[in-house]
């Protein structure tokens, strides 16, 4: 089928019912324009979810809204926009690009691109993104515009991919990172916009940090590439040698222009458990979403892949794991003062009764409550933990990650009779 989209997709080329007409070509400045117009306010995470947005209307995933914030910028500016053709065709017809006139019959400007995007998004996917359409970069040459990728394996033999968007990158080198998923798609819901949220997963293979190929240069060897696109392999070798922390210190001092205190490290830690747990709730929710409309039918694979939290829920036990990692190495420095409500909500979150670690006390009723103020977790109503509840449960393995489960089960509430709902991975 998709080869039959593919074949109707570039009957009849011509010049003047383009996508669009692109008269300049990709180069270092316009480079630079487009990690100046990522960071801007041009991008933003309603852009195609507002009826007010030029382009409303836009459904994609997260590898489809990377390639969509590109063209969307080629558009713009009248540059070229061209990917690999997910089908494999060859000659003339092995390149999407904005020279398509198959769109001729919508009004041409913004909606003729979002008819375009919307087209290819049922084509192309992370590996496409990965595999064809981008290249690795050294990693002191990382900014707006590039994209993350990871790839890991699930179970049953099936594998959990995943872009991010670089929307900006820090003066401490943090990233600022704006993305799409399966469920935002299915639920045209606005982009998650996540501002320093740590990467978690390590670079290898063909996947990590990447930037766009420039549609002249599909097809070209890398060793061809102008040196100045940065072309590299580093971080692949790099990360096979080191932990995930150790790389992303690594990454994170490559890319800032200046230092920051170890209380804000421990501050931006504990912010990113709160964002993470928080976050969950609407993950969690949409699912819920999804079985009323259902009727709370077993999910088939798609709606499994959409509304299931494997990866959102190693991510949060990631955070988690960030937060500890960084709360024992201050205090192990003394740089952080144990008055601090930086010091204080980390101990909140990591002291239990069975605890050993000489780090830990326990918190008294003002700093429960202002761990509780600070992040409450409203995962359903009149119910609200702390993140020392919640990383209890994660500790027990209480939580599910399967969308069939109900509430109380997903949020390990209940750690009872689970859904007997097929588990695609």
């Amino acid at each position: 089928m998709k080869k039959f989209l593919s074949a109707l997709l570039f009957v009849g080329l011509s010049s003047h019912a383009a996508v669009w007409q692109s008269t300049n070509e990709w180069d270092m400045q316009w480079e630079q324009k487009y990690a100046d117009w990522m960071k801007s306010d041009n991008v933003y995470a309603t852009m195609f979810v507002n009826k007010n947005s030029a382009y409303n209307g836009g459904s994609f995933d997260c590898a489809d809204a990377a390639y969509a914030l590109r063209a969307i910028f080629s558009f713009e500016n009248s540059l070229p926009f061209a990917i690999k053709n997910p089908t494999g065709s060859n000659g003339k017809f092995s390149l999407f690009t904005n020279s398509i006139n198959k769109f001729d019959y919508v009004q041409a400007g913004p909606k003729r691109v979002i008819a375009f995007l919307n087209y290819i998004a049922d084509m192309v996917g992370s590996e496409n993104l990965t595999r064809h359409d981008t290249y690795p970069i050294a990693l002191d040459s990382i900014k707006a515009g590039n994209v993350f990728s990871y790839k890991i394996k699930a179970r049953f033999g099936k594998w959990i991919r995943h872009v991010y968007n670089i929307k900006n990158v820090n003066d401490t080198g943090t990233f600022d990172l704006i993305y799409s998923t399966q469920a935002i798609r299915k639920a045209g819901v606005p982009l998650n916009y996540r501002k320093e949220k740590p990467i978690v997963e390590k670079p290898h293979d063909v996947w990590g940090f990447k930037a766009f190929i420039w549609p002249n240069l599909h097809g070209v060897s890398y060793s061809q590439y102008p040196s100045e696109m940065r072309y590299s392999t580093e971080q692949f070798e790099l990360a096979s040698k080191m932990d995930t922390g150790s790389f992303f210190k690594l990454v994170k001092n490559k890319l800032k222009i200046v230092d920051e205190t170890d209380e804000a490290v421990l501050i931006k830690a504990f912010n990113n458990v709160c964002s993470e747990s928080q976050a969950r709730i609407q993950y969690v929710n949409e699912a819920a979403d999804r079985l009323a409309q259902t009727g709370g039918k077993c999910m088939d694979y798609a709606d499994y892949d959409a509304y299931s939290t494997p990866a959102r829920d190693k991510a949060l036990k990631d955070a988690f794991e960030t937060l500890w990692i960084s709360f024992k190495e201050i205090v192990e420095k003394g740089t952080v003062s144990p008055n601090s409500n930086a010091y204080k909500l980390a101990n909140a979150v990591f002291w239990h009764r069975s605890t050993n670690q000489p780090h830990l006390y326990e918190p008294n009723s003002a700093e429960k409550d202002l761990l509780f103020e600070t992040c409450p977790i409203n995962y359903k109503a009149n119910k609200s933990i702390d993140l020392a509840e919640l990383f209890i449960r994660i500790r027990t393995h209480a939580l599910s990650s399967h969308p069939n489960d109900i509430l109380e089960n997903r949020w390990g509430e209940n750690i009872g009779r689970r859904t007997k709902c097929k588990a695609w991975y």
